[in-house]
């Protein structure tokens, strides 16, 4: 059998070594400065949508698992609504501190 680098018929005849992981597997969970700074951009210019609105009356309210349920019919999938969830309360627990915080400026 001759020897060819590029058979498309007979597979790979050249044993390919595993080089270092590219991509973004080896970051799952990391997220970069900018990209980041980008959702943080977006989310300013253009606000939440009318569900997460909704959701996030429901959690000022202290009704988490109604807020959870209520965004699973939006999204479709359990982990998808525990993730956007914890999101908006992250975001309404971020507003009430720079409330509180601007709050106790005006006051000193």
């Amino acid at each position: 059998m001759p020897f060819q680098l590029n058979s498309s018929s007979q597979g790979s005849t050249l044993p390919r070594g595993r080089g270092p992981p590219q991509g973004t597997a080896t970051a799952v969970g990391t997220s970069p400065t900018h990209t980041k700074f980008l959702k943080d951009m977006i989310r300013a210019v253009c606000g939440f949508a009318p569900y997460e609105q909704q959701a996030m009356e429901l959690l000022k309210v202290f009704k988490d698992k109604r807020a959870r349920k209520f965004i699973k019919k939006r999204v479709r999938t359990y982990i998808c609504a525990k993730r956007k969830r914890e999101e908006l309360s992250n975001v309404l627990m971020n507003n009430l501190q720079r409330r509180n915080r601007d709050t106790d400026v005006e006051n000193k």
